[in-house]
């Protein structure tokens, strides 16, 4: 699977050894994820009361991984879960088993979680922040 994203998204060669289509596919997948990130780290800064758990740069997207914890004011954590899940947005809400949430801001029933990976899409990041 990862030579393949490689081959296709990579840019490997068509010599490149299984090795270096793996890592071809790593880098791709990075490239991909930190456009992912920085399109929702631009998008979080433009909506009024959300607050975001974490590096929240756009600049700085390598310095974080692309699950977000955000909080709407006004809003509990599963309130704003169902809400984006209403419009079709999976995400979840709680501690997620993290004790540390208290210390950051959070209150003890978590925050609304939000994961992307290299499988989603800007679009889908877009559909996230207009809901």
């Amino acid at each position: 699977y990862l030579a393949q994203l490689g081959d296709r998204f990579g840019g490997a060669d068509v010599d490149a050894t299984m090795t270096e289509r793996i890592e071809t596919g790593f880098r791709a997948i990075c490239a991909h994820e930190n456009e992912l990130k920085h399109r929702m780290l631009e998008g979080l800064q433009s909506i009024p009361n959300v607050s975001l758990l974490g590096v929240a740069d756009p600049e700085d997207v390598q310095q974080r991984t692309s699950t977000f914890a955000v909080a709407k004011k006004g809003l509990a954590a599963q309130e704003l879960a169902d809400k984006l899940c209403e419009r079709g947005i999976w995400c979840t809400a709680g501690n997620h088993y993290a004790g540390f949430w208290e210390k950051h801001g959070a209150t003890v029933e978590g925050m609304t979680r939000l994961g992307l990976l290299h499988y989603n899409t800007l679009q889908e990041v877009d559909r996230i922040l207009e809901a």
